[in-house]
């Protein structure tokens, strides 16, 4: 259901920059699409474990090249700009450490995809061997992509006068990263919602 519904409400922001009309407000279009995609895997699943993996293999390898791309644009746009350090050191730990902590809270969903592994281990050759380095090495790539797109989301993005980064980024809530892109990106809006679509089409996947 989460990811389900993040697909859902990502492929409606994508839907309204095209600018087609429907019949339906964006909560009921998010969840037409995420009928359609959860639909959709079910089918694909169950056609065997083979099949969901080479559809998986594809979406996240997309999904990886659009992020270092946004990345290299990032650490482009954080070369230009003189006055980047600014976005780090303004308004550091603005919530306490609490805040912190409530944010781990919000974001942990984003490491507990690794039991997955684990799980397919009676399909895995040598898994005595395989399954700790495929659960070690995913944890080490995810976690440098990840820190990357922290670091130039917050390093190139110009927020509104008056306005800190984080606190611009909050606003925008799911669709912060899109904002980013919109910034220092051709076209890294939509790159970004494509990004995100393979994202949580490749978690409802797994």
């Amino acid at each position: 259901a989460l990811y389900g519904l993040g697909f859902g409400r990502l492929a409606v922001e994508l839907w309204l920059l095209t600018g087609v009309p429907h019949p339906l407000n964006e909560h009921q279009l998010a969840l037409c699409f995420m009928l359609a995609i959860v639909s959709l895997f079910a089918y694909i699943n169950s056609r065997g474990a083979s099949e969901a993996g080479l559809v998986g293999n594809v979406i996240t390898s997309a999904k990886v090249i659009i992020l270092l791309i946004f990345v290299g644009f990032g650490v482009y746009a954080i070369v230009g700009n003189p006055n980047w350090t600014d976005n780090f050191s303004d308004g550091l730990l603005p919530n306490g450490i609490g805040g912190v902590f409530i944010a781990m809270g919000m974001t942990f969903i984003a490491f507990e995809g690794y039991e997955i592994i684990a799980q397919s281990g009676e399909e895995v050759k040598d898994p005595a061997r395989n399954i700790p380095r495929a659960i070690f090495y995913s944890i080490i790539a995810v976690v440098i992509i990840y820190v990357l797109i922290g670091f130039v989301v917050i390093g190139a993005v110009v927020p509104p006068s008056g306005l800190a980064v984080w606190d611009y980024l909050a606003q925008a809530k799911e669709v912060a990263i899109v904002r980013a892109a919109e910034q220092f990106m051709p076209m890294g809006g939509i790159l970004i919602l494509i990004s995100g679509l393979a994202s949580t089409m490749s978690a409802l996947n797994a």
